[in-house]
């Protein structure tokens, strides 16, 4: 579901399918209408405009303490500003794009991964999927596995089950062993997530 001020974004948003709403964001009522306080389990904030997304965030917190929030940042000094109005993670623009063209240099192979999941008309989505027991990943070093390559999928991010809120979206400075404790972000297409989720039930 997708919730904007801007008539214009909620017409596009409608016209490719999505279900779309025209709130306004300094209205708590419009937020409870489209479910935040209910619902609603995760909210993204990806304005362009930082104050907005700290506004929305800050509403959002104060309607639903259990609520998982996202918010997209620009700058580092922001991200401890909207963590502390009540965001769960942030996600800075420029770093991912930083990520992105450093695979494209240093790991040729995830570019091309990269390019076939978002060129392609399949659609995509994103799981989280637990490392089983005394599966193929269980006590491996993180860096050693082939994920991206051998199943066409990107790994977002590793969470350690056991401590809450230890999200890492930064993987490539991972360099331990993972076991059963942890879970892994990954996006792809659905028959490339069932397909790992099958190989680590072997």
């Amino acid at each position: 579901m997708i919730a904007d001020s801007s008539s214009d974004a909620i017409d596009q948003a409608k016209d490719d399918e999505y279900e779309a709403h025209l709130i306004c964001f300094d209205n708590d009522d419009d937020l409870i209408k489209i479910g935040i306080g209910s619902d609603v389990d995760i909210l993204f904030c990806m304005s362009n405009d930082y104050n907005e997304n700290l506004f929305i965030t800050l509403s959002a917190r104060n309607l639903d303490k259990n609520l998982m929030i996202v918010s997209l940042v620009s700058q580092k000094e922001q991200e401890q500003k909207i963590l502390l109005a009540g965001a769960n993670k942030t996600i800075n623009s420029y770093e991912i794009g930083a990520h992105h063209i450093y695979r494209m240099i240093k790991k040729p192979a995830i570019f091309k991964t990269l390019d076939k999941i978002f060129l392609s008309e399949e659609s995509i989505k994103i799981a989280q999927i637990a490392i089983s027991k005394d599966s193929f990943l269980d006590g491996v070093k993180f860096q050693s596995i082939d994920i991206e390559k051998r199943f066409n999928l990107i790994i977002m991010g590793i969470e350690n089950i056991k401590r809450k809120g230890a999200f890492i979206f930064n993987t490539k400075k991972i360099n331990r062993k993972i076991d059963s404790n942890y879970v892994l972000v990954v996006m792809g297409h659905t028959k490339n997530i069932e397909k790992l989720k099958k190989e680590l039930k072997r």
